[in-house]
Order: C-alpha cells, then structure tokens, then sequence
C-alpha cells in the first residue's frame, strides 16, 4: 500500500516544517486505515477457524473451533450428524455477522487491488 502511494505528500509534511513521524501519524497511517481494517478482519476470521494451534499449544482451554473438531470426530463415529450440523451453524454465525457488518471495506479494497495494472 505505501509503495502505490506518492512521495508528494510526505515531501508536503516536510515543507511545512513537519518530521517523519508527522508524515507517518498525520498523513499516510490514515490513508491505509481501511486497508489494515480489512488485514485485521481477514486474520480475525482465519484465527477463529484455526483448531489445530488450539489444541496443540493449549490442549486444556480448548476453543469453539476445536469443540467442533472433536465433535466432528464424534459425529462420525456415532451417526449423530444433526447436532454436527447444528454446531456447525452456531460456529458460522460470528463470521458472518463480522462479514455482513464489514463486508462493504473487504470489498472495496480487494476490488482496487484487483484493478491496478
């Protein structure tokens, strides 16, 4: 993102009298506000379906996605797939809201970046 972004307006920092930090703070780390908002989404979502560092490094707190590992793995043991499914649902339903709620920023910038040539 700071690559694509031009020079000319750090250099207008420094002719009003302004420092580097100044340049960084005031002008170019709002400009990609939008861009670290959707990073942040997209690792969100990634770590909330991640099962297998869960339960590796902290077999004892285990998460909803490793609850529904180990469900899955009941499930298919035991035939009793409308209570997998049902978890299955309940698990989706905070990804989706974060997406619904936000899917309008994600858009916008994978859209930009698949535009630029």
């Amino acid at each position: 993102f700071y690559k694509n972004m031009p020079w000319s307006y750090a250099e207008a920092v420094f002719i009003d009298g302004g420092g580097h930090f100044t340049a960084f703070f005031r002008i170019m780390l709002p400009q990609a506000k939008s861009s670290i908002i959707t990073l942040f989404i997209m690792a969100w979502i990634g770590a909330w379906n991640d099962y297998t560092t869960a339960l590796l490094y902290m077999p004892d707190f285990p998460t909803i996605a490793s609850g529904l590992y180990e469900l899955q793995e009941f499930a298919t043991d035991s035939g009793d797939f409308p209570v997998y499914f049902a978890g299955l649902i309940l698990s989706i339903v905070p990804v989706v809201t974060l997406f619904a709620c936000c899917s309008d920023t994600i858009m916008k910038n994978f859209t930009v970046g698949g535009l630029k040539g």
